[in-house]
């Protein structure tokens, strides 16, 4: 009795032990399934994430290639600075009136020695400015000037017109003019007879910059020009290559 009695315990005790063995294998499979389950979801999710991120890098605008820092640039900051200061005095000049440029032009007639008479305001006979030698007016040549401040280019009728209110015993003329001439005009301007200078923008600038230091200060201060210093880099790079 005793020994079926230990045998039907060892059949129960194997028994609930293969139970409790099914069961934990149960659980662990369950536990792998859910494992692969989430590494499976994560996968299509990380891939869900790649496919969107390349799709909106390749939607994204293609970089532009900046040349520009590897190419050497064709206009050197000198010419830039100088073109940007050739703008500033024309829009400068074009913005005076007619008077003014007419009393700016008597006062580098001033600088260059010469005494100056301004006509005022109105009709003045074809003789804008008035220039002598010296106060007396003793001196030869008188300079009999007109000047021009606007866009259109004189013409050659107007140079002739000059032309003719001169004496040319003792006169000679100078017409300025912002606007420039026409090729008639510059032809007349040289044709025998009584002397015409002509000056356009161009040599206004020039001829103020040469004579800057003998401007009278109010005109000076209206006018006022400074100079900037640049280093030649090409002269620099062609003796470096020499």
């Amino acid at each position: 009795r005793r020994l079926r009695a230990r045998l039907v315990d060892l059949e129960l005790f194997y028994e609930r032990d293969g139970t409790l063995r099914n069961e934990r294998a149960d659980d662990e499979a369950e536990a792998t399934l859910a494992r692969r389950a989430c590494a499976t979801a994560a996968g299509r999710a990380s891939g869900l994430v790649r496919a969107a991120e390349a799709s909106r890098i390749k939607d994204l605008p293609p970089t532009p290639v900046r040349e520009a820092e590897d190419a050497e640039d064709p206009v050197p900051p000198i010419e830039r600075a100088r073109a940007a200061a050739r703008a500033g005095i024309e829009a400068h000049l074009a913005s005076l009136g007619p008077y003014e440029m007419q009393e700016l032009s008597a006062a580098l007639l001033q600088a260059m020695g010469y005494v100056t008479h301004v006509s005022p305001p109105g009709p003045d006979g074809g003789t804008d400015i008035l220039a002598l030698p010296d106060a007396l007016g003793a001196g030869t040549p008188h300079i009999r000037a007109q000047v021009k401040h606007r866009t259109a280019r004189a013409r050659r009728e107007e140079i002739a017109a000059l032309r003719g209110i001169l004496d040319p015993a003792r006169e000679t003329g100078l017409f300025i003019s912002t606007g420039g001439f026409t090729c008639p005009a510059r032809d007349e301007a040289r044709r025998h007879g009584a002397p015409v200078t002509l000056m356009d923008r161009d040599d206004f600038v020039a001829q103020w910059i040469r004579h800057s230091a003998d401007l009278p200060e109010p005109a000076r201060a209206r006018l006022r020009f400074v100079p900037v210093w640049f280093l030649d880099t090409r002269a620099c790079l062609s003796r470096a290559a020499a």
